[in-house]
């Protein structure tokens, strides 16, 4: 085994033993109680009595671990195609094609599939709940221009996928070596992930919300945006990807024509950067209270009577 190698090796080992770690400590008290915490402060929500808490712990929880095991999926799947491929090193466009997007997939899937599969209150079907009068959409949940990067991103994507190939493809063997390389395909992905996770918001959307009260219904409300954040944070980022990679295989044309030429590096800087600039969008900014300024607005109000279940359902 040659020095790259174990090289390689000793960073997948390194990241498997800092999952299991993340692993071990999601199960503690003391940090389960620090993400509600940190949670709450984020959407701006009292929790208001001891049974929200206890349905936060758990959902919190069971959604870390799901995470964290989606990573960790995505990360052996990575690891299979480096191994299989027999890569040397860890070039630009297997970190960024292959190793981050699979990573991404799995921990947003396995964490989704909570949202999919139940309400935050797993209430009885025929159990008192409280109504919501008003009809509610993904705008409610997600703000305009987090509700529309990943399509337009997707266009872009297209776009210079276009640009690419009436310029005869930029990669060294003209357009047909451009159609058999990554490109394409990843476009391809791009666009199916766009709509797989819009599909899913709206089966997101479409689960009945089983609270007896108007806090536990906001607190639903903030487990549904959040939910809808990682979808569209997923679909923005592949979008973006796809984009990237267009941008990248036009460069890379560009600088075996021309030796010498700096375009390609300059590409990936910016594809490294317009990555971390569409993370702090889905992270900061509003990204967690979107849904609380649409549906709740005085969530002090909403704190003092958390106590009062309002109209109710049969």
């Amino acid at each position: 085994m040659n020095f790259d190698t174990a090289l390689n090796w000793t960073a997948i080992g390194l990241l498997a033993v800092a999952f299991t770690a993340r692993l071990v400590m999601v199960q503690t008290h003391r940090h389960q109680e620090k993400m509600v915490f940190t949670f709450s402060q984020r959407v701006g929500l009292p929790v208001g009595s001891e049974q929200i808490h206890a349905t936060l712990v758990r959902r919190l929880r069971s959604s870390a671990n799901a995470a964290l095991l989606g990573g960790m999926a995505g990360a052996l799947a990575a690891s299979g195609w480096y191994v299989a491929a027999g890569i040397s090193g860890l070039p630009l466009t297997f970190v960024w094609l292959v190793a981050m997007p699979a990573i991404l997939v799995g921990v947003t899937a396995f964490d989704v599939a909570l949202a999919v599969r139940d309400s935050l209150f797993g209430r009885q079907a025929d159990g008192l709940r409280i109504a919501r009068l008003e009809v509610v959409g993904r705008g409610d949940y997600l703000s305009p221009v987090r509700l529309w990067t990943a399509p337009v991103l997707l266009g872009l994507a297209a776009a210079l996928v276009v640009a690419d190939l009436v310029l005869g493809g930029s990669l060294e063997g003209g357009a047909a070596g451009f159609v058999r390389g990554a490109v394409l395909p990843l476009l391809v992905a791009a666009a199916i992930l766009v709509v797989l996770c819009a599909v899913v918001a709206g089966k997101i959307l479409e689960r009945p919300q089983r609270a007896a009260n108007k806090l536990e219904l906001a607190w639903d409300d903030a487990a549904r945006a959040d939910a809808l954040r990682k979808l569209g944070l997923l679909a923005s980022v592949v979008a973006w990807l796809a984009a990237s990679g267009a941008v990248l295989s036009m460069l890379n044309g560009i600088d075996a024509a021309r030796p010498g030429t700096t375009g390609n590096s300059v590409g990936e800087w910016v594809s490294v950067w317009g990555y971390y600039v569409i993370v702090f969008l889905y992270s900061y900014g509003g990204a967690y209270t979107w849904f609380r300024r649409r549906l709740w607005p005085n969530p002090a109000e909403l704190g003092r009577g958390s106590l009062a279940a309002g109209p109710a359902l049969p």
